[in-house]
C-alpha cells in the first residue's frame, strides 16, 4: 500500500498580503519605541544634569558665603573659627562624660547646690588640664570669621568629628567652672564663658548643617542653667556687657534656610558628587573634592541615584521656602510637602529637626531680654512673654516644650 502524500499548507494570497501590508507599520512602531526611550533617557539625563547643577549652585553659594560676624568679646582673634580649633582638636582627649559621675551630672542641673566643682569633677579635669583646654577651644569663636577645622567630615582622619562631641564635651565641664564661678560672685569670668560657648553654637551651624546645628542646640542646653543662674545672681551693671554680647550673637545666628543648604551640600557630596561635570568638580575646595566617590557602574544604581538626586533637590528647595517661617505659620505647609514628597524622604522627620533648631536662637534672645534687666520693664517679643509682679519679671518662651527654660530675675538689691 503506498503511503498517502502529505498535505501541504497553502497559504492563502490575502493572508500573505496582509503581513506585507503590517509589517512596515510593526517596524515602524518599534523604532518610534526606541526613539521614544532613546528621547526618555535624553530628557532624564539632562532634568539630572539640571539637578546637578543646581547641586554645584549651593555648594559654591555655602563655600564662599561671607562669614564675619559681629564680635562678642572685646578681644578677637584674626583668623577663622576653624583654623583656631584646629590644633585643640589635634590635642582633644576623649574624657567619656558619658559615664560621668553623678554628682558632677547633678552639679550642672538647674536649682543644683552653690559651691565648688566636685572632687569627682576634679578628678577628670585635672589631670589634662581640660578646664584650660575647653576655654581655649571655646574661645576659638571670638575669630574674625566662621568656617569649620579642615578635615572634620574626612572619614578616618583624627579630626573627624561628625557628632561635634570636643565641643559638647567642653561644654560639660565648663558648666562646672561657670557654676563654681557665679557661686564665689565671679560674674565677669561666668559671662564671658558663657559668651564663647554660646557664640561657638552659632558657630558650629556655619557649615555644620544639621549634624553641626543639631550639636549647637545640645551644647546650649547643656550651658543654659549655668549661664541663667548667672543672670540671676548677678545685678544689672554686671549683666550689661553679657547683654550686649548675646545681641551680637543672636544677630548673627544662622537661619534655618541656610542649614538646610549646608546640608543638601555636606549630605549629597558623597552621594551625588560623581554627577558633577570633571571641570565643575574641578572647582570645588579640595576636601569636598576628596569626598566625592566614583559613579556606579551597574544599572540600574546611577539611574536610581539620578533620581534620588532631582526628587531631594526638589523636597530640599521647598523646605527652604518655608523654614524661616514661625513654628505655627510652618507647621501645615510642612504638612502639604511631606504629602508632596511622600516616598522621597521624611519631611516629618526634618519637621521634628527645624523645630529644634529654632531653640538656638529662641534661648539666646530669652537669655538676652533677661540679662537686660533694670528698673525698666522689658518688652515681650515673638518668640518670648514677659510679666511682672513682687518685684520680679518672668521671663517664658511662647513655645510649650521650651517651658523649663523660662527665667525669673527679681529686681531686689543683692
Amino acid at each position: 500500500m503506498r503511503d498517502r502524500p502529505t498535505q501541504r499548507a497553502v497559504e492563502c494570497p490575502a493572508v500573505k498580503t496582509r503581513r506585507r501590508k503590517l509589517w512596515p507599520f510593526v517596524l515602524g512602531g518599534v523604532v518610534l519605541l526606541a526613539i521614544a526611550a532613546v528621547a526618555s533617557a535624553f530628557a532624564f539625563r539632562m532634568r539630572v544634569a539640571q539637578a546637578a547643577s543646581g547641586f554645584l549652585e549651593d555648594t559654591m553659594e555655602m563655600v564662599l558665603e561671607l562669614r564675619t560676624r559681629p564680635a562678642h568679646a572685646s578681644s578677637q582673634t584674626v583668623g577663622s573659627f576653624g583654623k583656631c580649633a584646629e590644633p585643640r582638636l589635634d590635642s582633644y582627649i576623649d574624657l567619656n562624660l558619658n559615664d560621668e559621675p553623678e554628682a558632677c551630672k547633678a552639679f550642672r542641673a538647674p536649682n543644683a547646690p552653690r559651691g565648688r566643682i566636685p572632687d569627682e569633677c576634679l578628678a577628670i579635669v585635672t589631670p589634662h588640664n581640660a578646664l584650660a583646654w575647653a576655654r581655649g577651644l571655646m574661645a576659638c569663636s571670638r575669630s574674625d570669621s566662621a568656617g569649620l577645622p579642615e578635615n572634620i567630615f574626612t572619614a578616618g582622619h583624627q579630626r573627624q568629628q561628625v557628632q561635634f562631641a570636643p565641643w559638647t564635651q567642653a561644654a560639660k565641664i565648663l558648666g562646672w567652672e561657670v557654676r563654681a564661678q557665679t557661686a564665689t560672685g565671679q560674674f565677669g569670668l561666668a559671662f564671658e564663658t558663657c559668651a564663647d560657648v554660646i557664640a561657638s553654637c552659632r558657630d558650629l551651624s556655619w557649615g555644620g548643617a544639621l549634624a553641626g546645628t543639631m550639636a549647637a542646640v545640645t551644647n546650649l542646653r547643656i550651658i543654659y542653667p549655668a549661664c541663667v543662674e548667672a543672670v540671676v545672681q548677678a545685678d544689672a551693671a554686671q549683666r550689661k556687657k553679657f547683654h550686649g554680647s548675646l545681641e551680637a550673637i543672636w544677630t548673627s545666628m544662622r537661619t534655618n534656610s541656610a542649614m538646610l543648604r549646608d546640608e543638601a551640600v555636606i549630605a549629597g557630596i558623597e552621594v551625588y558628587g560623581f554627577e558633577l561635570e570633571p571641570r565643575q568638580q574641578a572647582t570645588l575646595p579640595k576636601e569636598l573634592r576628596d569626598r566625592i566617590g566614583p559613579a556606579p557602574a551597574m544599572f540600574p544604581k546611577p539611574q536610581l541615584l539620578g533620581w534620588q538626586l532631582m526628587s531631594l533637590r526638589a523636597m530640599n528647595a521647598d523646605l527652604r521656602k518655608v523654614a524661616d517661617l514661625p513654628d505655627d505659620e510652618r507647621a501645615p505647609l510642612i504638612a502639604k510637602l511631606a504629602a508632596k514628597h511622600s516616598g522621597v524622604g521624611s519631611v516629618a522627620s526634618l519637621e521634628k529637626f527645624l523645630r529644634r533648631a529654632d531653640e538656638l536662637p529662641a534661648l539666646v534672645e530669652l537669655l538676652a531680654a533677661a540679662s537686660s534687666v533694670d528698673a525698666r520693664s522689658p518688652a515681650s517679643s515673638a518668640s518670648f512673654t514677659v510679666t511682672s509682679g513682687a518685684g520680679a519679671f518672668e521671663f517664658k518662651p511662647v513655645n510649650p516644650e521650651l517651658a523649663k527654660y523660662a527665667i525669673k530675675i527679681s529686681l531686689a538689691k543683692k
